[in-house]
């Protein structure tokens, strides 16, 4: 039946009484509906129904809150997701219907069921116009589900409240999310150091906006050499004093301090002594069989590059890689395919993203499927984070998305080029 429903007042009353249930769907559904029957249409015995008004944005605030304890979860996450979106608007009116959208929102955000604690999470995630207590509940919920994407992203969380949380009930993933924030003070960065959690300060010192105290990464540098996950974080964190970069040369792997002697931020004298490690280094790394083992990664690059232009890097080429688990020659081959540098494709693999290594296989001009495995077999990405072709063997995202994912990378790099440049101002001057 096709309904128009700009007709009369009458029409839908008829709709209403013929109890047509498709009707009743665009009825429920439809900003140009009657309040009242909106309402009306809040009690009905259909759950589809009930979760059509709850996400209509034009229902009438008396229908919101019965609908805030609806037996059936999928009319509270319809409810939840509408009224978290809406908020951010609200909030600059006091009236009662804000008063009412909060109250519903306190009410939700103590639901049992964790998917509607969620959805109200990941709406509120990044907007710094929501009730405080309320960001302040989500971010200590139980489930991780619920707090890692307001821990990781809301403004309205200050070093207090994430100090306090880090020291009183944070896990290990909320930990990470903490470190991963787009900023991370001086005494935030200090309070994840002291948890010794591994993967949250591996993930802090692969955070190009964290403040990390110099001792602080005097003594991190210090534990590494016993600690293998923090040797590639370290070797990619921008702006390294001179110190770092040869303590860290004397125990990361050849291939690392390789990719030290790479950096843009280095010294004539210290890119030498590097490259000169390198090579001794590599020489005591060399494992029967290893026809890469003893060559700097900057020969394996060039020859790779050399493929390139000749058009044999290609998919049947990586694949042989990809099963062989060499995970510096796909780096490598990565960063040559989207034209990035080594150091870019080195952090977006360390940064151990699905969503980054997609974008950089995207950009690499390889298929959807051939990055999935590199995020299996290569980007140590576990099982369940990882980001699968579409239904038609596409990229998953559009292509701005993937490009945004790329920028925030790139961005690192461009950061330590303008460190680089204000240092030669200042020698100058």
């Amino acid at each position: 039946m096709s309904v128009d429903l700009n007709k009369s007042y009458e029409h839908a009353r008829d709709i209403l009484e013929n109890r047509d249930r498709e009707a009743l769907k665009h009825l429920a559904s439809d900003v140009a509906s009657y309040p009242e029957m909106l309402y009306f249409l809040s009690n009905d015995d259909d759950v589809e129904i009930r979760s059509r008004v709850a996400a209509n944005p034009t229902t009438p605030a008396q229908a919101d809150v019965a609908l805030s304890t609806d037996a059936e979860s999928q009319v509270r996450e319809a409810l939840g997701a509408k009224v978290a979106r809406q908020i951010p608007e609200q909030l600059v009116e006091d009236d009662a219907r804000n008063s009412t959208a909060i109250a519903i929102l306190e009410h939700l955000v103590l639901d049992e069921e964790v998917r509607v604690r969620r959805i109200i999470a990941e709406a509120l995630k990044t907007t710094d116009k929501a009730p405080l207590h309320i960001i302040q509940k989500l971010a200590r919920d139980i489930d991780e589900r619920v707090s890692t994407p307001i821990l990781h992203h809301s403004p309205l969380l200050n070093d207090e409240e994430l100090i306090s949380i880090i020291e009183n009930t944070a896990t290990p993933a909320q930990l990470k999310a903490i470190a991963e924030r787009a900023q991370v003070s001086e005494p935030l960065a200090q309070s994840i150091v002291e948890t010794t959690d591994v993967e949250a300060i591996s993930q802090l010192l692969l955070n190009p906006s964290a403040q990390i105290r110099e001792n602080t990464l005097d003594r991190l540098i210090a534990d590494a050499r016993d600690i293998s996950e923090w040797h590639e974080p370290l070797v990619l964190r921008p702006k390294l004093p001179f110190g770092a970069i040869r303590k860290i040369a004397e125990f990361v792997a050849g291939s690392l301090i390789d990719v030290l002697s790479q950096r843009h931020d280095i010294d004539d004298e210290l890119r030498e002594d590097l490259e000169f490690r390198v090579r001794k280094r590599l020489e005591e790394e060399n494992l029967p069989g290893d026809e890469d083992a003893s060559r700097p990664l900057e020969e394996i690059e060039a020859e790779l590059r050399e493929l390139y232009a000749r058009g044999g890097l290609v998919e049947d080429y990586l694949k042989q890689y990809i099963e062989k688990g060499e995970r510096d020659v796909i780096i490598l081959s990565m960063a040559v395919l989207a034209e990035v540098s080594t150091i870019v494709s080195r952090r977006i693999f360390a940064s151990l993203s699905a969503k980054a290594i997609m974008s950089i296989g995207w950009k690499a001009g390889i298929s959807a499927s051939l990055s999935a495995r590199i995020q299996n077999m290569v980007g140590n990405i576990p099982a369940e984070d990882w980001i699968l072709p579409d239904e038609n063997e596409e990229y998953p995202f559009s292509p701005r998305e993937m490009q945004w994912q790329l920028a925030l990378f790139l961005d690192q790099e461009e950061n330590v080029d303008d460190s680089e440049a204000q240092n030669l101002e200042m020698s100058e001057a």
